[in-house]
């Protein structure tokens, strides 16, 4: 019922008030640097050291410090030590002495093992190969060196039809025995949770007075934790000679023989408190009646007969239910059978004197049900919140050992007889609330759900039943007391509820312990951190990361301590592939890895330890031998621990969650841009479907394979307008494309990539196709807004990016128009430029489609000059109608037909003297002049002709 280490057993330093303790501190520095001022005589000295000191007290304070190597967080000591005593018969009736102890041990882990004998079983032979053994002084002060030797029964059952064997071969125990209920890990060491069960040889009768006083006498009694470091008993000796496995008893064992960093006196943890005995009878001296006070019978063998015919009432191990059987009904996991428990008063003593109160009789007595939360004792609430008085218990001296198998006088959890019934029995443990009506963990039949009643309330697993005796004396009425120690004898004030922890502690103490009870008991580690990052990277669903480095650093969050100045330490391990990480059990601690460093969780906000804290631990990737080291594209997984320093004992959480580094920390080779295609129009339109296509290779060092908590390297692939000068992006790959035989390809707005399987030498082709919008709609008809370079670059999975690989290329997708001038009577011209701009194309090739077949002729080409400009002379005797110009640019795209009607009759201004041309102008005036000069010739001659007279 105490934290050892929070009893009598702390060394002096330990019990020290915290500000008392720095004060010596503080006062033990300064001697010790007066000293060295004497001794050095020189004031220089004296400063460093004073700086020294200074520089090393600020470092241990400093929660925020660098990792430091792992150190105890790490290395078990191998000393046993006891955790927490939560329950003793510290109070021994001499006549029915009897040694009951229910502990929890911290011992290294995996330094006992459960299976050192089947399940059920306990033989001197098989325990040969059972580390741990317990020693204790058997006979007390009288013979000092008297010692017996416990034996293991193996009660820690498995899943299967007999799970139960070593929960009944305890419950039907009637020799020296111990037996381990939980081997609950936390970090290096182990914490069991042990019962121990034993005979003792106290002397009936003492010569002493002394021996008889109120309230027992103190009596020696040790035992002793023993690890068994060989496994074959050569260390634990008995005089001069290895102790056989086979000899219960040693009448010389020297306790001084014992490997003190492997053995401990575990009633050391009580301290001044230590063992009461209580003799069977009282003492006449002078006149005056001497008396322990009134005894409750601890129970032994068959005395009284319970459930299973022998000791179930200490220890019972409810995981796994009870068979039917002895005319009892199976009971399901978590339930204690009727008849496991029982408490029975009875009164050592007559009538009174000077020196005994005259308390004779107990007929009644007060009883609660307590049990763990959180290591701190609490009244279970479906059995009895509150203390029960319990009537009926026969008067005066009888002891149920009297006689074998006898129930006289007992109180069993049993059905409660019918009223009025000739076998109706108020003296039962039969928990019930005000109206009557049974607790929720108590069943019709006297059975006990300790189950339910852990659920309902939280609990650790642990349950105990207190007893106070209720003595009255000859005249029926509670006796008076004059002092503390007889009232705490004879008539203490009963239950724990709704009371501080000092008076629950000395109510408990003033109580005897008569049964206990185990269902799946577990300490209270702290909570396990959590690492949340990898260089600032958070995980992923299954807690993988690519690190662009050998030494990445670990983070995460934590629970600190209440008290800053014990604080809780987080310790990070990093996998050791010759002992992997369990995914089964992967807080198995001897598959903890290597231990990198240690710091301290550091609160959130250090006035409220509850809004939690945070830790940083960088890996710098010296921890493991030489053939393990981090190396590119290898992994190394991570788990840590917290460990608290404020009991003195080290308790260790779990393991954190599974993060996992993959190293990534070289740069990818740069990938190859091998062409890009652009579609060209035909009759003025793309064709359906067309889309400019950028396709290369790639050969990735860093891919995830078959682990989908990771990605590959990605694939970027980008262009830039030489107009505008701004990278665009393309696509980019999806998480697994370079890892599956179909890759799902990532994709934008403006494209997908599709990358696929490798070819030879690892080497990948992708290509990725985009939609031409995404070019004419960016043409704004400069040449430069056609001109692109288009890159591909690799990202390994860290973010480390490769070189880019680039490559020129003009997207031209816009057909020319003809820009038609004129089509006439002698020709058909224009200029061509990019439809939509004034943009000239040179070099076109322009095709002119004349309105008939004439002449054999059907189409003239001709090509643009530099300017744009282009003609076709008509062919002779071309008739009018409609004639279609057709342009091809130099880049492959074509124009969709133009029409323009072609109207060959000359125009008026092409006549004579109208515009005609200036030769033929010439040619008709001079034939006109001709004409006149030959007319008016004929004229004048024919004027000047005289006829002949007749």
């Amino acid at each position: 019922m105490f934290r050892a280490e929070e009893q009598q057993s702390r060394n002096r330093i330990d019990r020290m008030p915290r500000k008392e303790a720095a004060s010596n501190g503080d006062r033990m520095a300064a001697g010790y640097l007066s000293r060295m001022s004497r001794l050095l005589k020189g004031p220089l000295l004296v400063v460093l050291c004073l700086a020294v000191l200074c520089a090393s007290v600020i470092g241990i304070g400093t929660t925020g410090a660098p990792a430091v190597a792992a150190g105890a967080e790490t290395q078990a000591d191998t000393k046993p030590k006891v955790f927490q005593f939560m329950a003793y018969n510290d109070k021994v009736d001499s006549y029915q002495d009897e040694l009951r102890l229910d502990l929890v041990l911290r011992v290294p882990h995996k330094e006992f093992d459960p299976n050192c004998v089947a399940l059920g079983q306990t033989t001197p032979a098989a325990s040969r190969g059972c580390s741990l053994s317990f020693l204790y002084q058997y006979s007390g002060s009288d013979q000092p060196r008297r010692f017996r030797r416990s034996r293991y029964i193996n009660t820690m059952g498995r899943k299967g039809a007999n799970s139960y064997d070593g929960a009944l071969a305890w419950a039907r125990n009637q020799d020296e025995a111990f037996t381990v209920h939980e081997i609950i890990n936390s970090g290096v060491y182990d914490y069991l949770a042990i019962s121990i069960e034993g005979d003792l040889d106290y002397t009936d009768t003492k010569s002493s007075i002394d021996a008889y006083k109120t309230g027992g006498s103190k009596q020696e009694l040790a035992v002793y934790a023993v690890i068994d470091h060989d496994r074959q008993g050569r260390n634990i000796l008995c005089g001069d000679a290895v102790w056989n496995y086979g000899d219960d008893m040693c009448g010389t064992f020297n306790p001084d023989s014992l490997d003190s960093a492997r053995s401990v006196n575990i009633m050391d943890a009580i301290g001044e408190r230590g063992t009461r005995l209580y003799m069977q009878n009282c003492r006449t001296s002078g006149g005056a009646k001497y008396c322990s006070g009134p005894a409750s019978f601890v129970g032994w063998d068959g005395h009284p007969l319970l459930w299973s015919g022998r000791q179930t009432n200490w220890g019972l191990v409810t995981d796994f239910g009870f068979p039917a059987g002895n005319n009892n009904p199976a009971v399901p996991e978590g339930v204690a059978p009727a008849k496991s428990f029982f408490v029975y008063w009875y009164n050592v003593g007559g009538p009174g004197s000077s020196k005994n109160p005259g308390c004779t009789e107990n007929t009644s007595f007060k009883y609660q049900w307590v049990g763990l939360k959180n290591n701190t004792w609490v009244p279970v609430k479906a059995l009895t919140p509150k203390a029960v008085e319990v009537q009926g218990q026969p008067a005066g001296y009888s002891s149920p050992g009297s006689a074998s198998g006898s129930e006289q006088g007992a109180a069993y959890n049993d059905r409660p007889r019918a009223a009025g019934s000739s076998r109706a029995k108020t003296n039962n443990l039969f928990a019930v609330n005000d109206a009557g009506e049974p607790m929720p963990a108590q069943r019709p039949d006297g059975s006990i759900d300790f189950k339910l009643a852990k659920s309902m309330q939280g609990l650790d697993g642990y349950f105990k039943l207190l007893t106070w005796p209720i003595t009255k004396d000859a005249n029926g009425q509670i006796c008076k007391t004059t002092t503390q120690v007889e009232k705490d004898t004879y008539n203490p004030e009963a239950g724990i509820e709704n009371l501080d922890a000092k008076e629950v502690e000395h109510r408990m103490q003033t109580a005897w312990t008569i049964d206990t009870a185990f269902y799946r008991y577990s300490v209270n580690p702290p909570q396990a951190p959590t690492i949340n990052s990898i260089d600032g990277t958070g995980l992923g669903s299954g807690g993988a990361v690519w690190a662009d480095n050998l030494t990445p650093t670990i983070s995460g969050t934590c629970q600190p301590a209440v008290d800053p100045q014990t604080p809780n330490r987080v310790t990070l391990f990093g996998e050791n592939p010759a002992k992997p990480i369990s995914a089964n059990n992967p807080d198995e601690s001897d598959n903890r890895g290597f231990a990198i460093g240690t710091v301290a969780c550091v609160p959130n906000d250090a006035r409220n330890p509850n809004k939690g804290g945070t830790w940083s631990i960088r890996d710098d990737n010296t921890a493991y031998p030489s053939k393990g080291v981090n190396t590119d594209m290898g992994r190394r997984r991570y788990h840590a621990w917290i460990t608290e320093h404020s009991t003195g004992y080290n308790l260790t959480s779990g393991f954190s969650n599974l993060a996992t580094a993959r190293f990534a920390a070289q740069h990818e080779a740069a990938p190859v841009v091998q062409a890009i295609t652009v579609p060209h129009t035909r009759k003025g339109v793309l064709p359906a479907g067309s889309a400019v296509r950028v396709e290369g290779t790639a050969r990735p060092t860093y891919l995830a394979g078959n682990d989908t908590n990771l990605s590959d390297s990605r694939l970027e692939v980008f262009m830039v307008q030489s107009s505008s000068g701004a990278e665009t992006s393309l696509g980019t790959s999806g998480e697994h494309d370079f890892s599956t035989s179909t890759p799902s390809g990532g994709s934008t707005p403006v494209g997908h990539i599709v990358i696929e399987p490798v070819t030879e030498g690892h080497v990948w082709h992708w290509k990725i196709d985009i939609n031409p919008l995404v070019f004419l709609n960016a043409f704004d008809g400069s040449p430069g807004s056609e001109q692109y370079t288009f890159g591909a670059r690799l990202v390994n999975p860290a973010g480390k990016p490769s070189g880019d690989a680039r490559k020129d290329q003009m997207v031209d997708m816009t057909p020319t128009d003809p820009g038609i001038i004129g089509a006439d009577w002698q020709t058909v011209s224009g200029r061509a430029v990019m439809k939509g701009t004034e943009t000239v194309d040179a070099n076109a090739k322009v095709t002119v489609t004349w309105p008939s077949n004439q002449a054999g002729r059907t189409s003239d080409t001709v090509m643009s000059g530099a300017d744009g400009a282009w003609a076709v002379l008509l062919p002779s005797g071309i008739e009018p109608g409609e004639v279609s110009v057709t342009v091809v640019d130099s880049n492959g795209n074509q124009s969709e037909p133009y029409k323009q009607y072609l109207d060959v009759a000359p125009p008026l201004d092409g006549l004579p003297l109208a515009g005609a041309p200036k030769h033929t102008t010439l040619l008709l005036v001079f034939s006109l002049v001709l004409l006149v000069a030959l007319t008016c010739a004929w004229l004048r001659r024919r004027r000047e002709f005289t006829p002949p007279a007749s």
